[in-house]
Parts: structure tokens; sequence; C-alpha cells
């Protein structure tokens, strides 16, 4: 599986056209389309429904990191479960059958880059909501961490309609969704942030020559490429 989703970066990279038409800034949406697209027929029951794709970000099993209240588990395989919120996690003891915690029940986790499937060539680190103050059973992906504010990312599988096939009404596929929060340090507040520029101004008056930084960095192309040179200036 692993070669396969390799090869198929491989070609989108070399076909420009096709790579535009398929084009996700983010990558780990990027790595669920193209296992769409792959399809091999395999699905899942959840409900009544038939689900194609997947619920794990990135895929499963991967190197990484589990901290959790009183206890931290290092250098073993780590899948993160968008759909339910869960960290599963493999040990030595444990190197079959995975074992799971709910996103309440962890500190923080972390997955080390994996160029091969597309993972980021630095290393992804998700924070449980309650180290942020929130409520919910959530995980929180740390985009970038400054001393005035923080930026973050939630991601979330929903079950959606499969357009390219209307006969079989009770199939359906993961579709990846996310959304920013950010941190304020001095107001100890966490809160959501729309990726558009008139939300970000309003939210951020004191942000110097935003029109330029938009110009710049169009932010209906990349919104965490545009959010991260947002909370650079923020944090200057």
């Amino acid at each position: 599986m692993r070669k396969s989703i390799l090869a198929l970066f491989t070609v989108l990279a070399a076909a420009p056209a096709y790579a535009q038409q398929m084009s996700y800034s983010d990558a780990a949406q990027a790595y669920n389309r193209i296992l769409l697209e792959k399809g091999d027929g395999t699905y899942q029951r959840i409900s009544a429904y038939k689900v194609v794709g997947t619920q794990y970000l990135f895929g499963e099993r991967h190197t990484g990191d589990l901290y959790s209240p009183g206890e931290m588990a290092l250098n073993i395989r780590v899948s993160y479960n968008t759909y339910n919120q869960q960290v599963e996690f493999y040990t030595k003891e444990n190197p079959t059958k995975p074992l799971v915690k709910d996103a309440k029940d962890v500190d923080s986790f972390r997955l080390r880059p994996d160029p091969a499937i597309g993972l980021p060539d630095q290393q992804l680190v998700f924070v449980s909501g309650k180290a942020l103050g929130t409520s919910g059973n959530t995980l929180y992906q740390r985009v970038s961490a400054g001393p005035k504010y923080s930026l973050f990312k939630k991601y979330k599988s929903t079950l959606g309609i499969v357009t390219t096939s209307y006969v079989d009404a009770d199939l359906r596929q993961f579709n990846l969704e996310f959304e920013f929060y950010y941190f304020d340090h001095a107001k100890n507040q966490f809160k959501k942030l729309k990726p558009n520029q008139s939300s970000v101004e309003k939210e951020f008056p004191q942000l110097t020559s935003p029109g330029q930084l938009f110009i710049d960095y169009p932010i209906a192309a990349n919104p965490e490429l545009t959010l991260k040179q947002v909370f650079l200036a923020l944090n200057k």
C-alpha cells in the first residue's frame, strides 16, 4: 500500500495539469483523495452505511510518540482516527492489536515525518483540547507557536455521498475536513478562526499591512500558509 501511494504521489508530481485538477493545499486531504481515487473496492460498516476511504490521518501505523497523564510511550506506532477522535497505538507487548485512547485521555502525541506517503518533513504535534481549555473530545494540530499567539488546526472526518456511485444508496466515503483555531496567550483564550481576509483583519486589528500580506500569500490558494505568515507577523 505504501509503495502504491508513493507511486501515485510521483505520478501527480510528474503531471502538472492533472495535479492542478487534483490539487489540495492540505497534504492529508490530498492523501485521502488519492485513496478514494485509487479505490480498491474495500469498505467498512458504520451504522447502516458501507464507507470507503480512511478515517485515519495519513493512514495507519506511523512512527510517533504518545503522552498521557502519568505515562508516555516513545518511538511506537500510532494511528489517529479523525472520525471518532481516538488515538490507536501499538506497543512491544501489543504489536498487532492496538490500544485505544480517547482524545480526552491524551495530553499530546506526535507523528514523525514520512515523505513516502506525503507526511510533512516536520513532525506533526497534536494537543488535547483539555490542555487548551476547551471542552469536548477533540485533538488539535499545533501549526505554529509563538509568544503571543499560537495557531492550531482541527481535523475531522465526516461521511459524505459518493458522487461516482449513485446506484448504491448506502455507500458513503470519508471526507476529511479541517478548521483553524488560535490561542491568545495573554488572555488565555482559545478561539475559532475563519480562514478569510475579512475575519482575520477583524480578529487582529493590530495587524499591519494586511492587504499586502494577503496579496503575497493568497488565502484561497493555501489558507494554512497564509495564516502561518499572519501569526508570524503577530508574534513579532
